[in-house]
């Protein structure tokens, strides 16, 4: 439901408005009467009545794939998609498109400047704006403006009440020729002490805008419009002497004199209203269907780590904090109806978040001391960072954004261990056994997820399974995603190849710190998607961060097998070739036939790709050469990055006669 907000706003409209420009310019985010403008960034609303809790190390990462290192119009697509990604992050954690500016509007003062005014008027708001509609709604010859925005209020009316004595003029057309509403004529109106004022008509300008089809003159209080010259559309002049100084009316093409139009007769009237708050306290968010989650992990109270099993029944979990009052007195209300919850077949855990970053084990003696002196029976255990990471991730692929974390919340799974309701402060104890008795009891029951009636024009359409496992892979939650897919593996083939991208991408960026995760997420990947070119690539970078040099050069002559030129792969294998123990008489002329397929690409720049350059001269004994090759390496690179770069070291061993060779010890290619 759109929310209605009247502002009034007061503009004097000066004799001789200009030529040819409107008295008013106004901006809003992707959208003006005579020209865009940014509006202003806005943090999402906090939740009222609840508690902000901070968990982990506080911070959001995300990490997009790298761009491919080929050209430079990839470089210049992957930054067009990264501008994208930006935008859609701005919009996901509740921000504007436009950074921090707010919406403006400026006055003619009728001497050739103008006046900011958008404080004054109404305009200076820091909605997320979209289209703005001008007309002249409540026809007392000034123009009204409607306002349309991304964010709430979605639709703000803002009018103008100060006439002062000032005169308007509405000029409706009709071309008898062509478009009937005479859109694209040309009416330059000649006022009494000569100036003339000009005016197009237009069908549309900025974003998404449709302003009202007729010509809006400004007259001021003295003067009036003593002769119309329009030029229709079809490239035709009609001239008119008029006397007119206020009112609206009408001029069709062929026909003369010019007519008054009548205003349409008032039928609803709009009222400003105050914006009043929420008046609840809490969040009810439901999914269309039900969600599938990695098991859910808490610390029992036995110390130990355990996960949230299906049961058969529907059960609520509840994150709290011994400081949080709405926490407390939603436990109070949970323990005071715990009999009918548990008559029900409503199973409670509550999870303790005090000093989530101590042992457990100071942790549950806090805890039990707490619940004892509340006299509290409920079940209650340790919550823990995964849980978190695991409900942020369910809050955010619900809402399609992300929030600040807020507590209580609470979560509800049904019978198979699926999440079907989250909550965000304190539901009522009826909310509850309302959900827990009629949430999906059909199976494909979405109208729970929708807070009003109404008809569905689309059938119904499946869970997105990849939607969570998509946010643990932005957000570099590697062991949640492998949880996740194990238990709930992916059943089509978009969701298959989706899983399979993020588990090899995945492995890559583990292959040097966690290669056993690499590994289990790189065999995820060849079940659900086998044969892929990035699995050759993961496996590689596996074999070579476990010093298996054998494997990973294989590994890399089979990728380049399938994708002659690949950029990695020829200067890895060519760094292998040059820097381990010759193993053939010719392994340093194919390394550096190898690194001069991929030099042109590189266009000389990439400081790798010349510091291989100089690692097989080197090794053919060229050391010379091998310097020369080392020092544009270095000269290629940033300089705060010269000093502390590995070619230095490989520098002064050319220096020395020495060639560079890869020791036993070293567990991954040293890159500059």
């Amino acid at each position: 439901m759109a929310l209605f907000w009247i502002s009034v706003w007061r503009l004097a409209l000066r004799e001789g408005d200009g030529h040819g420009v409107h008295p008013l310019l106004i901006g809003t985010t992707m959208v003006g009467r005579t020209f865009s403008w940014p509006t202003a960034w806005s943090p999402a609303p906090k939740i009222p009545e609840t508690c902000e809790v901070s968990f982990g190390d506080g911070s959001r990462r995300n990490h997009p794939t790298p761009p491919p290192d080929s050209t430079a119009s990839s470089e210049a697509t992957d930054g067009y998609l990264a501008a994208w990604e930006a935008t859609a992050k701005l919009v996901e954690s509740g921000h504007h498109w436009s950074g921090h500016e707010r919406n403006v509007a400026f006055l003619n003062t009728g001497n050739g400047r103008f006046a900011h005014v958008a404080s004054l008027t109404g305009f200076d708001s820091p909605s997320d704006g979209r289209a703005l509609a001008i007309v002249d709604w409540d026809h007392d010859g000034d123009m009204d403006v409607w306002m349309t925005q991304r964010t709430a209020p979605r639709l703000r009316f803002l009018r103008n009440d100060n006439h002062g004595g000032m005169a308007g003029i509405t000029l409706s057309l009709e071309s008898s020729k062509g478009n009937a509403s005479g859109v694209g004529a040309r009416v330059e109106a000649t006022l009494t002490h000569g100036r003339k004022l000009i005016r197009s008509l237009r069908a549309g300008e900025g974003y998404l805008s449709q302003s009202a089809l007729k010509c809006h003159f400004g007259l001021g209080k003295d003067s009036s419009i003593t002769h119309l010259k329009i030029q229709w559309p079809d490239g035709t002049v009609e001239s008119q002497s008029v006397n007119i100084k206020e009112g609206s009316y009408h001029f069709k093409q062929g026909e003369q004199p010019l007519a008054v139009s009548q205003p349409p007769k008032k039928e609803r009237s709009i009222h400003a209203r105050k914006e009043n708050k929420p008046p609840s306290s809490y969040k009810r968010l439901i999914p269309h269907s039900p969600l599938n989650l990695p098991p859910v992990p808490y610390v029992s109270q036995n110390k130990d780590l355990v996960y949230l099993k299906a049961s058969g029944k529907r059960q609520l979990i509840v994150l709290w904090a011994t400081w949080c009052l709405p926490c407390l007195e939603e436990l109070e209300a949970l323990q005071r109806a715990q009999s009918k919850l548990k008559e029900a077949g409503l199973e409670i855990l509550t999870l303790n978040l005090d000093q989530i970053n101590q042992s457990p084990e100071q942790r549950l003696t806090q805890l039990k001391r707490f619940m004892r002196k509340r006299q509290w029976v409920l079940n209650g255990a340790l919550a823990n960072t995964p849980i978190m990471e695991m409900m942020d991730a369910a809050r955010e692929a619900i809402l399609g954004r992300q929030w600040t974390w807020s507590i209580p919340s609470s979560f509800l799974f049904n019978e198979k261990g699926q999440l079907i309701a989250l909550y965000e402060g304190s539901p009522s104890v009826e909310q509850l056994l309302e959900d827990q008795e009629r949430l999906f009891r059909k199976g494909k029951d979405r109208e729970h997820a929708l807070p009003y009636a109404g008809s569905w024009y689309v059938a119904h359409y499946p869970p997105d399974q990849m939607s969570i496992p998509e946010i643990f892979y932005k957000k570099e939650q590697f062991q949640l995603l492998t949880s996740l897919l194990y238990t709930h593996p992916p059943n089509g083939t978009q969701e298959r190849d989706k899983a399979s991208f993020f588990c090899v991408e995945a492995s890559k960026r583990l292959a040097q710190e966690n290669p056993a995760m690499a590994s289990t997420l790189l065999e995820l990947s060849e079940s659900f998607l086998p044969g892929q070119i990035e699995q050759l690539r993961a496996r590689a970078m596996l074999d070579q961060a476990q010093q298996k040099w054998g494997n990973a050069m294989q590994g890399y002559e089979a990728l380049l097998r399938q994708q002659p030129g690949d950029f990695q792969a020829s200067v890895t294998l060519a760094w292998f070739l040059a820097v381990l123990p010759p193993g053939q008489p010719d392994q340093p002329k194919r390394a550096w036939a190898l690194i001069q397929e991929v030099l042109e690409p590189a266009k000389e720049t990439r400081s790798q790709a010349l510091d291989i350059m100089g690692a097989v001269q080197a090794s053919m004994g060229n050391f010379e050469q091998a310097a020369r090759w080392a020092e544009k390496a270095l000269e290629s690179l940033p300089s705060e990055q010269r000093s502390t770069s590995p070619i230095q070291s490989r520098l002064s061993d050319y220096r020395s006669g020495k060639p560079y060779r890869l020791s036993t010890q070293e567990s991954a290619l040293q890159r500059p």
